[in-house]
């Protein structure tokens, strides 16, 4: 996707999948922070194109992070909090292999759509593990010594995956105690004894 915006630290995204999404009710990081909207945006490596988008906005991020605040924000020393690098930084996590991993937030619940244009009301349809295209805006900041981030503006829904939830289910669960010849949906008096 080109970048048409007049912010180069803003760019939108090709199919990219969406991990720890927080779409639809926001949540804070730690207790008294304020409650914000957010995703992990696995872009693959292999996606050249987005690719490159992100390293032009994420570089442009730096740029107006010096212009705006000075000698003070040194751009050598920036924490990075927003862009990581999957198999370097989360080599235990198989869904970021061959991935960057953008963490975005915004205070702002994202307006997310489906391909027509048609927008997202149904929760099922937002996930973590979904693929989608996402528009992202990195942003330099100046609290706790500087930093990158990034705001998760919007989605457009581009297919279903397996969902991250960690959840298994009953049948996996209670493999070994299923008995298929069963016939009630009552306790079995044995299960008390």
């Amino acid at each position: 996707m080109e970048n048409k915006e007049k912010n180069a630290a803003r760019f939108i995204t090709g199919p990219a999948r969406l991990g720890y999404a927080k779409l639809w009710v926001p949540e804070a990081m730690e207790e008294g922070q304020e409650k914000k909207y957010g995703a992990v945006v696995m872009i693959p490596k292999t996606d050249k194109a987005t690719v490159k988008l992100l390293l032009a906005a994420y570089e442009a991020a730096k740029e107006q992070g010096q212009a705006k605040f000075g000698k003070k924000w040194n751009v050598d020393k920036l924490k990075n909090y927003a862009l990581k690098d999957g198999d370097i930084d989360y080599p235990e996590k198989p869904e970021c292999e061959g991935m960057y991993c953008i963490s975005a937030k915004n205070a702002k619940q994202p307006e997310m759509i489906y391909r027509n244009g048609k927008a997202i009301t149904d929760k099922d349809e937002m996930y973590s593990g979904v693929w989608a295209y996402v528009s992202l805006t990195f942003y330099g900041y100046e609290k706790g010594g500087g930093g990158i981030g990034c705001m998760l503006n919007n989605l457009m829904k581009s297919k279903d995956d397996e969902a991250f939830s960690g959840q298994t289910s009953a049948a996996d669960d209670f493999a070994d105690i299923i008995d298929p010849d069963d016939q009630g949906d009552k306790p079995d008096e044995d299960d008390f004894m």
